[in-house]
């Protein structure tokens, strides 16, 4: 921002609460690193563990593994961050949303489908010969009004300043991560202040991680 001239950017935060099921789980988490959802017994078993499976669960998921080793993931019935987001997809013309976990490209991309809204899906399963043609479709194709993007995977070396919304649908404690995908929209080419939005439950680890990194940053 020193050496170009760049327009502001602006942090804006979205609150929600967790479903009844989504807390009972998330309390049980924090205070015994054991729960049951939907038959299924997690435990944890270390500090960092639990921080993630908090993540999972205000998200509206959470990873388990099954008696062969095998990742599964259980969705709860009920996500209100997801309804959170949709209200903001009714009030954006075209935005960025950033994801964390492999989870979410399904949760999202399965509402954008239903509701027959036109995306672009950038993951780290993004076959790397199709990835510059996807973002180049986005920044030129107005009908796309959203790009899905995994932070560790397109929150560096893409250029996405066509739209200036950017939704935090989840963080992790990386500042390097989180300040490069902010930056891919504002960067040089940017003409309108950049509106950054994060979504963050209600007394759960979404605001500890965002105070986190406020205090990296700084």
């Amino acid at each position: 921002k020193d050496c170009l001239d760049l327009p502001d950017k602006i942090y804006e935060k979205k609150k929600y609460d967790l479903s009844e099921a989504q807390r009972k789980a998330y309390k049980e988490i924090a205070d015994n690193l054991l729960t049951e959802i939907k038959g299924n017994i997690i435990t944890v078993n270390q500090s960092i563990s639990g921080m993630l499976k908090l993540s999972q669960i205000c998200s509206g998921f959470i990873y388990t593994a099954t008696e062969s080793g095998d990742k599964k993931t259980l969705y709860f019935d009920q996500n209100p961050k997801l309804s959170l987001l949709a209200d903001l997809i009714d009030e954006i013309d075209r935005a960025v949303i950033w994801i964390r976990f492999d989870a979410e490209v399904k949760i999202i991309s399965d509402f954008m489908a239903k509701n027959k809204i036109n995306y672009s899906l950038f993951t780290g399963d993004t076959e790397m010969n199709k990835r510059q043609g996807i973002v180049h479709q986005f920044n030129n194709d107005p009908s796309i009004r959203f790009f899905i993007g995994q932070i560790k995977t397109g929150g560096m070396g893409i250029n996405l300043t066509s739209v200036n919304k950017v939704v935090y649908f989840s963080n992790d404690f990386s500042l390097e991560a989180r300040l490069q995908s902010e930056d891919r929209c504002h960067r040089i080419g940017q003409s309108r202040n950049v509106t950054y939005i994060d979504l963050v439950g209600i007394k759960t680890i979404e605001g500890t991680i965002l105070r986190a990194l406020k205090r990296k940053k700084g």
